[in-house]
């Protein structure tokens, strides 16, 4: 895909020119005039001043408009008020024409004469008794008001710049240590899709000067004093999301509390508990038949999508993204008041760049398409093909431990006590370094390294690969080593991150659209008319600009994830949703986006089975359905276990958040039959939510370009359109 050229004269600049087409056009309309009046009266040896005259003329008209085409460091009202100016000295140039020509002053004297009227001194003396000609009084006037503009933008400048801001700007507000490249290109990504972006920095050592020239709004903030005053000028209360971007979480969470002192006024109300939702406790009554019937009547609505929708808005609150970079720095600093104690108005997400940008390519994977479900499964068959669901990996940095963390954390699809990952290497890459990998890793998680010549042998389908690098180079040489021992005719699915650089990632393009091309002529095809892998191509930095979307699919989603394990859970206590540590929000987080693999599931199976019975076998038709249901509510219980192991949980009788103990921290089938039965409802209950919500929102969440190429073997490049 070729990168789009920036245009070379932007929309000030062609602001400038036609500003300065119309002084041009009235300078020479005024002087023609001037000379027509002159006309056949202009005594012998005027032809050296007329010369001089219009030579100048035509040297301050040049001036203009080699500042309006090249000179964009100089504001536009800058250049107005120099045009005016250059206006100004014209016209009274030649109102003194007649003047110089006869005798009564100098070129040069009426030179200094226009200059002089900048400073509001005009003397007459040149005129006797002869009134004072036209031009000459719209000299006057013209060089008095750039005289009082330019005073007006050195004093209050600031003030109008601020005001622009806050009139305009209500959109989105970055802060980060300094403008680094990838934030004036998240800021610049945002300001294409006609969003209103301004960056704040903390970095005392950038200069006014340097941060105004980049063309978007940069307010420098300080971490020390009149914060409060700088957020302000950041425009912070009128803005729709904020992302906190230092490098370290001390000072974002720093920068969020001067938000929150800023805010008070808007979030001073209680949060409203998910307890006190109208939606009253499971009850036995709400037998799991019935949350399937409920279930299907969502799928196959009665009402419109229209009427649904009637239930649901779009929540208008301020969303906060605080940037992390380790877990235990998340988890230290999410235990601070500030997120323990939430506010209704306002929503916050811990971010890490690499974990964002991996859910967001999980989230784009499709089993059903990978799995083959295009035709009735029986369950037996399904836990078949689940149960052989390969995941390999490869890679290097911390963008591919991060990526097998948040594989351990997301993708369990079968009831197995462990995830069995595959590392291929190349004849370049090292061995894991589980070090730099969580702890309790390996207690979830098998990981078997086998170079990439010896896989072929195992005659292994790989379902899913997730290759991860931190250069684009490296997924070259390593998709190189694949296409060599023909491994890519048993990947179903790559999944291809980068955190490199731009020009590399557009090679690295180049260069798959190079290996797929023999697929897309014809020359090569493969065995089995039925496999057809898919490439998905993205780098961290880009998926950046997509977060908001993301938390606009699944951030509403977690909440019903809590209010239906609240729901499902009666005996228990539970804490309201903006109460939880930052680790167990994060967690309702990734359920929603787990339910989404058991939602695209049951929706197959079911619409291939509704047309297998008649109203007079519905009875059946929901206890087999039922059995599809418990199973995909062991896969995210199973899930769910996995993920607390991961976060530090042991099993304990006492439920206790700070001693991370949790009463359900055992493998299904140590569970009880009533909490098993809790489990599934809360998981059927949790999907009629968000499939609802899904059903409401859907026509008006806005569509957005996604930033995850699609590479299909069997068609040409495409750019697939993200769900909305």
């Amino acid at each position: 895909m070729k990168k789009k050229s920036k245009p070379f004269f932007k929309k000030d600049q062609i602001s400038c020119f036609i500003i300065f087409l119309l002084v041009t056009l009235t300078v020479i309309l005024f002087s023609y005039a001037e000379m027509m009046r002159w006309d056949g009266l202009l005594p012998l040896g005027t032809e050296r001043v007329l010369f001089f005259t219009l030579i100048l003329l035509c040297l301050l008209q040049s001036a203009n408009l080699l500042l309006c085409l090249f000179f964009r460091f100089i504001t536009i009202e800058k250049k107005l008020l120099i045009m005016i100016g250059s206006m100004a000295i014209s016209f009274s140039l030649l109102g003194y024409f007649a003047f110089v020509i006869n005798h009564n002053i100098t070129f040069l004297d009426a030179l200094y004469r226009s200059i002089q009227l900048f400073v509001g001194e005009f003397d007459t003396s040149a005129f006797g008794d002869a009134k004072i000609p036209l031009l000459i009084n719209l000299a006057r006037f013209l060089a008095l008001f750039v005289t009082f503009g330019t005073i007006v933008i050195i004093i209050l400048r600031q003030r109008i710049y601020h005001l622009n801001l806050k009139l305009l700007y209500k959109d989105i507000v970055i802060i980060a240590d300094k403008p680094d490249q990838y934030i004036k290109d998240l800021a610049e990504n945002f300001t294409r899709s006609k969003r209103k972006v301004i960056i704040g920095y903390t970095d005392d050592s950038l200069s006014v000067d340097q941060e105004i020239s980049s063309g978007i709004p940069m307010i420098p903030v300080s971490l020390s004093k009149n914060t409060l005053s700088q957020l302000k000028i950041c425009n912070i209360r009128n803005a729709k999301c904020i992302y906190l971007f230092c490098d370290h979480a001390k000072d974002n969470i720093l920068l969020l509390k001067s938000i929150y002192q800023l805010l008070k006024p808007y979030g001073k109300n209680p949060v409203k508990s998910a307890a006190a939702d109208p939606s009253a406790p499971l009850t036995d009554a709400d037998t799991i038949n019935n949350l399937i019937k409920e279930y299907c009547r969502t799928v196959f609505p009665d009402e419109s999508a229209a009427e649904i929708q009637a239930e649901y808005s779009l929540p208008d609150e301020k969303v906060f993204y605080i940037r992390y970079s380790s877990d235990e720095e998340r988890e230290y600093y999410s235990l601070d008041e500030v997120f323990t104690h939430r506010s209704s108005a306002f929503t916050t997400y811990f971010i890490n760049v690499f974990d964002i940008s991996i859910r967001q390519m999980i989230a784009l994977n499709s089993l059903v398409k990978n799995l083959k479900i295009d035709h009735t499964v029986s369950l037996s068959e399904l836990k078949d093909k689940l149960e052989h669901i390969v995941i390999a990996v490869s890679g290097s940095g911390d963008v591919l431990y991060r990526t097998i963390n948040e594989i351990a954390k997301n993708c369990l699809y079968n009831d197995q006590p462990s995830i069995n990952i595959i590392y291929l290497k190349t004849k370049k890459s090292s061995s894991i370094d589980y070090s730099k990998m969580s702890p309790y890793l390996n207690e979830i998680v098998s990981i078997e390294e086998i170079d990439i010549s010896d896989f072929e042998k195992r005659k292994a389908q790989i379902s899913l690969l997730f290759i991860s690098c931190p250069e684009e180079l490296e997924i070259m040489s390593l998709l190189k080593e694949i296409f060599q021992y023909d491994l890519h005719t048993v990947i179903s699915e790559y999944m291809i991150l980068t955190d490199g650089d731009l020009i590399e990632y557009s090679i690295l393009e180049t260069y798959l659209e190079s290996l797929l091309s023999p697929y897309h002529s014809g020359i090569r095809k493969f065995a089995d008319h039925t496999f057809h892998p898919v490439i998905h191509l993205s780098r961290t930095k880009n998926l950046i600009f997509s977060i908001d979307h993301f938390y606009q699919q699944y951030g509403p989603s977690s909440h019903d994830v809590h209010l239906a394990y609240q729901k499902a859970f009666t005996n228990k206590i539970l804490s309201d949703f903006n109460r939880l540590p930052e680790i167990f929000i994060e967690s309702s987080l990734l359920s929603s986006l787990h339910h989404e693999f058991i939602i695209e599931t049951i929706n197959r199976i079911i619409l291939l089975k509704t047309a297998e019975y008649d109203d007079t076998g519905k009875d059946e038709f929901y206890d087999e359905i039922r059995s599809y249901f418990e199973f995909l509510a062991i896969t995210e219980h199973e899930r769910w276990f996995n993920e607390r192991l991961m976060q530090g949980c042991i099993y304990g009788e006492e439920q206790s958040y700070i001693y991370h103990k949790n009463s359900q921290l055992l493998h299904w089938n140590h569970l009880t039959k009533e909490q098993q039965e809790s489990n599934t409802k809360y998981v059927i209950n949790a999907i009629i939510m968000q499939t609802r919500k899904s059903i409401a929102t859907k026509a008006m969440s806005p569509l957005k370009e996604n930033l995850i190429k699609e590479y299909d073997f069997k068609a040409s490049n495409i750019i697939k359109e993200e769900k909305p």
